[in-house]
């Protein structure tokens, strides 16, 4: 069934110390996407607690299976202890133009207007321009951009989900994956030698967290083409283990 979120374990690790939890769905790197339920459960603990929610949302866009991500803005009041992020990033390819936008409750615009002047003085004025015009015009291209997503995404997931030492769910939102290679006992060796002998870049899975060393994450925001070859580099890769 792919990743799941243990809902337990995380309300177990609450305690009074606790005054914000971190949701980022979809996720990098695993493509994982919270579901309403889970979101409404999370809403409602945290209103409990008095905790905050930090809802990561920038993929909210590239999704495969409905319209969008689910938001933690369809289910809240404009009272609620949230925080939602967003960017333009991804969805409409503004990686490197540092722009992006954070919802939160009225009455903290102020003090965020302050922090974000004394943290990076604002985004400079022509990209502000640059994405109300994506905003505005450029529903086509972030469109036709998922579509390429869906494409590379099942590319990825039949080449690599088959093969004998891999394990892939399908990544429902987002443009990565993340396998798990059975027997991998050093990840950033491996990733190392991917580059070195075979001169395809993946990730470590232990730079997303502990426990991970068995992973691999794979961006496939690319041509069939170049995802076809890579997935021959990579298969090379495997044999070798």
């Amino acid at each position: 069934d792919g990743w799941q979120l243990d809902l337990d374990k995380l309300f177990d690790a609450c305690d009074e110390r606790t005054k914000a939890i971190f949701i980022a769905s979809p996720s990098n790197p695993t493509g994982w996407l919270m579901e309403p339920d889970q979101q409404k459960a999370v809403l409602e603990f945290c209103r409990k607690r008095a905790i905050w929610i930090i809802a990561d949302e920038v993929y909210h866009r590239i999704v495969y299976d409905r319209p969008v991500a689910p938001s933690f803005l369809s289910i809240t009041d404009p009272e609620d202890a949230l925080y939602v992020v967003h960017s333009m990033s991804k969805a409409w390819c503004m990686t490197g133009w540092r722009c992006g936008w954070l919802v939160h409750p009225a009455d903290l615009g102020d003090r965020m207007g302050d922090l974000s002047g004394i943290n990076n003085t604002g985004s400079t004025s022509f990209v502000q321009h640059a994405a109300a015009v994506a905003l505005r015009d450029g529903e086509e291209f972030v469109a036709m951009g998922i579509e390429r997503c869906r494409r590379a995404r099942d590319i990825v997931h039949q080449r690599l989900g088959g093969h004998s030492r891999v394990t892939l769910a399908a990544p429902k939102a987002a443009f990565y994956a993340f396998p798990e290679i059975a027997g991998l006992k050093d990840d950033l060796a491996f990733a190392k030698t991917l580059v070195r002998e075979h001169r395809v870049g993946l990730a470590p899975g232990s730079a997303f967290g502990p426990d991970n060393e068995r992973f691999l994450r794979l961006c496939f925001a690319k041509s069939e083409a170049q995802l076809s070859e890579a997935m021959d580099r990579i298969e090379a890769g495997l044999a070798m283990l």
